[in-house]
């Protein structure tokens, strides 16, 4: 149960503080509790009248006497108790005051008894005798030697006070263990602060809690912080925790192709709700980093048929299935050998129809692949065909079998790849995410590869034209519509 303290009480601790004494006599004079006493004296210093301040200050007048009676002869403990003053307020003053060290030089050095001791101790005689001879205690003896000899630096005339000297010591002593802190720690001050604690509690039998805190730029009630009072999560952090293995797994299992974009997509799609940044955030704390693709090549040819114009220019949107089929031809190692991976997109829903892979991309190849997607698709009526102008496009056979298909066919310019960008666009995907990262040694290894590929292509890969459906969603639901 808490104390109650009548007004007499409070006022004697007033009088008390008047009378200059300090908390600890207070609290052991009266009996109240030193957070009591602070509390009265802080709402006594906010009216000025009552002439109360929280803490003694003294004047510079004050303290360049204490410094000088400190300098004659007292020690650091008897000045302390006698002014009630802490050891580190009064060597604090004595950096702060620049004149202080010039001053007790000069002084000193005039004090005919303080340079005789120091010259005959100089001179070998004993620092007992000297104690005895001159009527002082061994630590003012020191007190004297000390500040009597300066420090001369051999490669220049400046020379420096043992204090200065010290503190420059300990300054560089304490660099140079924050610089062997961040060698042994091997972090960089830019990781989570989880990563930091960590180094903290594996490295504090070798160093102290401050200074490796000062050198990873922890603060130490952040530390003690997390360390003591276990924190609980916050509900972001939580849901952090959730969201995780969730994002790893949707990453593994687009063998490392996704994105944040469409894995926030996916995450939808499964019913959890997430930004793009946040998913952003996750993967770069988790290391994960999806594929990125290598440089490629534009052969620019310098002729142009004019039997075949473009029929597409560049409009890649159509109203149905099977209007407009979109083809090329990549080339890609195995071993020592190139080998052709030949293509056909519809542009409805960006499904491929067909594909193959073959050593020689010749006209029968194009020719027997087309047959295949044709007979698949039901031998669609009106299709267009768009190609680039490539030798097995352009070929007589391959013109021919089209027109008795009953096929247009539709060539894009030399040299302008974005007339024919979504077939551009498959195979960019197709080695940033699967080929580029890869060497084979077998073309059937290749093959299963490119299989895979269409497949998840086709059925999982969500596209950013079709509103983040997979093409077979998308051709799914033209065919609700129509029933």
């Amino acid at each position: 149960m808490k104390k109650k303290y009548d007004q007499a009480t409070r006022e004697r601790v007033l009088a008390a503080r008047r009378q200059g004494k300090t908390l600890n006599e207070i609290v052991a004079e009266t009996g109240v509790s030193r957070t009591t006493v602070k509390l009265w004296l802080t709402m006594a210093a906010e009216k000025k009248g009552e002439g109360i301040r929280i803490q003694k200050r003294y004047t510079e007048d004050e303290r360049k006497a204490i410094l000088a009676e400190y300098a004659e002869n007292s020690s650091l403990t008897e000045i302390c108790a006698k002014y009630h003053i802490k050891k580190d307020t009064l060597l604090k003053w004595k950096r702060q005051n620049a004149a202080f060290t010039t001053w007790i030089q000069t002084n000193m050095k005039t004090d005919p008894k303080k340079a005789e001791l120091v010259a005959l101790y100089r001179a070998g005689t004993p620092v007992q005798a000297l104690c005895v001879k001159f009527g002082v205690c061994k630590s003012t003896a020191y007190n004297w030697i000390q500040l009597l000899s300066p420090i001369k630096r051999p490669s220049c005339e400046r020379i420096i006070s043992p204090d200065q000297f010290y503190r420059l010591e300990r300054e560089i002593k304490t660099l140079w263990t924050e610089n062997e802190i961040i060698h042994r720690s091997g972090i960089l001050l830019c990781v989570p602060l989880g990563e930091k604690i960590e180094m903290i509690d594996r490295l504090k039998t070798d160093f102290s809690v401050h200074l490796l805190c000062k050198a990873l730029g922890v603060l130490k009630s952040t530390y003690y912080h997390r360390k003591l009072r276990s924190p609980i999560k916050k509900q972001h952090e939580i849901q952090d925790d959730i969201m995780r293995p969730l994002i790893k797994q949707v990453f593994d299992e687009s063998k490392e192709r996704f994105g944040s974009n469409k894995i926030r997509i996916v995450l939808r799609q499964k019913g959890y709700t997430i930004s793009r940044d946040r998913v952003s955030r996750l993967m770069k704390e988790m290391n994960l980093v999806c594929k990125p693709m290598r440089l490629r090549f534009i052969v620019k040819p310098n002729w142009k048929d004019e039997d075949n114009p473009d029929k597409v220019q560049r409009n890649f949107e159509t109203e149905a299935p099977n209007l407009i089929w979109v083809s090329d031809i990549s080339l890609v190692y195995v071993k020592n050998y190139l080998y052709s991976i030949v293509v056909i997109i519809d542009l409805y829903a960006r499904m491929v129809v067909a594909c193959d892979v073959a050593k020689n991309a010749r006209a029968s190849l194009i020719i027997r692949l087309f047959d295949s997607a044709f007979d698949k698709r039901q031998r669609p009526s009106g299709l267009k065909f768009h190609s680039d102008q490539g030798v097995q496009y352009t070929s007589n056979s391959f013109r021919k079998h089209l027109c008795d298909l009953g096929v247009q066919q539709s060539l894009s310019n030399p040299g302008m790849p974005w007339d024919n960008a979504v077939s551009e666009a498959f195979f960019a995907s197709l080695k940033r995410e699967e080929l580029s990262h890869k060497y084979y040694n077998s073309p059937e290894q290749l093959k299963r590869d490119v299989a895979d590929y269409v497949d998840f292509y086709n059925n999982v890969r969500p596209h950013e034209n079709l509103g983040m459906l997979t093409p077979r969603e998308k051709e799914r639901q033209f065919e609700l519509k129509k029933r």
